[in-house]
C-alpha cells in the first residue's frame, strides 16, 4: 500500500515542507504522549552535523536511514517503553557501555555519563524513512532542550559501545544520560552498574500496583485542566500512602512523584 500524504508542515528555519508519510503517522500515535509543538520540525538534523549511518532504500524507492542506538531500562526489550521503538528495530545484541546506573524512587533506571561501570543494555539499530522524525519524538520523550541543553532532562550522546558477542570490539551508538543537575535526591546508586539484577531483587513500583491503581493514575495522568475525576474512599487512601496524587480541594491531580510513574505506565 501507498503511504498515503499527509499534513503539511512548514519549516520555521528553512521554510522547507515536510510531507508526513504514513509511517510519520504512526509516529505520532506511538508518542501520542509529546506535545504538538514537537511536529513543526525545524529542518534541523537531529543528529547535528554528522551524517547518518547508513542508507538503504524501503518500499516504493524511499530513503531508509539506518541508526545506532544502545537502550537500557524501561526502553529495552521486555520492558514497558520498547514498544515505542520495536517497530523501527532491525538488529538488537546484549551490550554494554561505561557510566553510572541509579535506581529512580519509581525502581526503573537511569544513567549517567559520569563513571566506569559496566552498564548493560542493548546495542540496537533504529531503521526508518523519517529518521528525523523519530528521533525528534525520542528527544522530546527524554526532555532534551536543543535551545538550552543545560535544561535538558537527558542528554543524547554518541558514545562507544561494547557489543557482547564482538569482544574487543567497539561500535559507536547513541545513548540518552540523564543531566546530572537533574538526578533525584533520593535516587540510589547501583553498585556496579546491574540495573537488571536490582529490578529482579525489587521489582518496579509500577509491578506493585493494583489495575485499579493503575487505572487511576493513568486516568489523572491522561487529563488535561481542570477535569474531575471520582474517586472512592478507599482507592483515595491508597495512592495517598503511596505519595502518588495531592488534592487540590475540589479536585485531584499527580503529585511529582505520581507524574514519574505514570510515565511508566505508558
Amino acid at each position: 500500500m501507498e503511504p498515503s500524504r499527509g499534513q503539511i508542515f512548514q519549516s520555521n528555519r528553512h521554510r522547507d515542507k515536510i510531507q508526513l508519510t504514513q509511517v510519520g503517522k504512526y509516529l505520532m500515535q506511538v508518542f501520542s504522549r509529546v506535545p504538538t509543538q514537537i511536529f513543526v520540525l525545524r529542518g534541523v538534523c537531529p543528529f547535528g552535523n554528522k551524517p547518518f549511518r547508513s542508507s538503504i532504500r524501503g518500499l516504493g524507492g524511499e530513503s531508509m536511514a539506518e541508526v545506532n542506538f544502545f537502550v537500557y531500562g524501561s526502553m529495552s526489550e521486555g520492558f514497558v517503553h520498547f514498544s515505542k521503538i520495536k517497530d523501527f528495530v532491525t538488529d538488537l545484541v546484549a551490550a554494554k557501555i561505561q557510566g553510572t546506573a541509579y535506581r529512580l524512587k519509581v525502581g526503573f533506571p537511569v544513567v549517567i555519563e559520569a563513571g566506569t561501570d559496566a552498564v548493560e543494555g542493548q546495542f540496537l539499530k533504529l531503521s526508518s524513512n523519517t529518521m528525523d522524525f523519530l528521533i525528534a519524538l525520542l528527544d522530546e520523550f527524554h526532555g532534551v532542550n536543543r535551545m538550552d541543553p543545560a535544561k535538558s532532562l537527558y542528554f543524547r550522546k554518541e558514545v562507544d559501545v561494547q557489543v557482547n558477542h564482538e569482544q574487543g570490539v567497539l561500535q559507536k551508538a547513541w545513548v540518552y544520560f540523564l543531566n546530572p543537575a537533574k538526578l533525584p535526591a533520593q535516587s540510589a546508586k547501583i553498585m556496579g552498574g546491574d540495573w537488571k539484577s536490582a529490578l529482579n531483587s525489587e521489582p518496579a513500583l509500577t509491578e506493585k500496583l493494583t489495575e485499579r491503581q493503575k487505572t487511576y493514575v493513568q486516568r489523572l495522568g491522561a487529563i488535561s485542566g481542570r477535569e474531575i475525576v471520582p474517586i472512592d474512599l478507599p482507592l483515595y487512601r491508597e495512592l495517598m500512602n503511596l505519595e502518588l496524587i495531592v488534592d487540590k480541594g475540589r479536585r485531584l491531580a499527580l503529585s511529582k512523584f505520581g507524574q514519574e510513574v505514570y510515565r511508566y505506565l505508558s
